[in-house]
């Protein structure tokens, strides 16, 4: 009599970890069967060259501030403590406190497009 009332839902529960485990095994495959990004290095250098097979390219940090040294904004430098613009603004990317806008910066043709960011004061 007991085997009549749980072997229904013995089958069930065995259905129920196939289930599962195909599941799992299905899901691990796709993980592994994912391409792995190149990892960016950050530099300095722009130049496109590579290091070990891996493309080198500037920081969003090391071309915001480029850019704003270039436009002779007074952010492009280090501020009064002695930080460089670059760790300022990953300082601030990384907090989670402050977006400094980095997309905007860049495309800012002029210091007056640089302040209307909204992230640098630009003296």
């Amino acid at each position: 009599m007991t085997d009549l009332l749980f072997g229904e839902s013995k089958s069930a529960f065995r259905s129920a970890r196939i289930l599962a485990a195909g599941f799992i095994l299905a899901l691990m495959s796709t993980m592994m069967a994912c391409p792995t990004r190149s990892p960016v290095v950050p530099v300095d250098a722009s130049d496109g060259s590579s290091k070990d097979g891996v493309v080198v390219t500037q920081s969003m940090a090391s071309r915001v501030c480029d850019h704003l040294r270039d436009l002779h904004c007074s952010a492009g430098y280090a501020n009064d403590a002695g930080d460089s613009c670059e760790a300022v603004f990953d300082h601030a990317q990384s907090s989670g406190l402050f977006n400094m806008k980095g997309d905007c910066l860049l495309a800012a043709p002029s210091l007056e497009a640089a302040r209307a960011c909204g992230s640098v004061s630009c003296e």
